[in-house]
Order: C-alpha cells, then sequence, then structure tokens
C-alpha cells in the first residue's frame, strides 16, 4: 500500500518546488542517514505525483517543508 503525503513550502525555495511538482508525494522509502544533513532518522524518499521528481525531505526538521 502506498503512503502520500502533502508538503507545504516553508522557504522560498521550498514553496517553489511544491509550485514545480505539486503538494502530493508517494514515500517511496525511508533512511535514517542521508549525506547532505547531520540529522539522523526518518528520512523521507518522497516522489511527486505530478512530475516524478524525487527528494529527501525530513518529517520534523527540514527547513524548506512542512510535512502533513
Amino acid at each position: 500500500m502506498k503512503t502520500f503525503v502533502k508538503l507545504n513550502g516553508v522557504t522560498k525555495r521550498g514553496k517553489t518546488k511544491v509550485r514545480e511538482h505539486g503538494e502530493e508525494w508517494i514515500v517511496m522509502g525511508t533512511r535514517d542517514k542521508v549525506l547532505f544533513n547531520t540529522v539522523n532518522r526518518n528520512w523521507l524518499d518522497l516522489e511527486s505525483t505530478l512530475t516524478g521528481n524525487r527528494r529527501w525531505v525530513h518529517p520534523t526538521a527540514d527547513i524548506d517543508f512542512v510535512v502533513s
């Protein structure tokens, strides 16, 4: 079963990404660590339902997005 989340942009960068790729994203997987950030645990690998773009987003500590 696929899990869907909604992204809301907080920063200018986040708002631009939501405008370009949509608010609804599919959770493709999770990872405890990513190379570009020191916050560990629960990173979400998301894919846009609109464009297929993928990105890593932290559900509680992301500076660009609020995940709901």
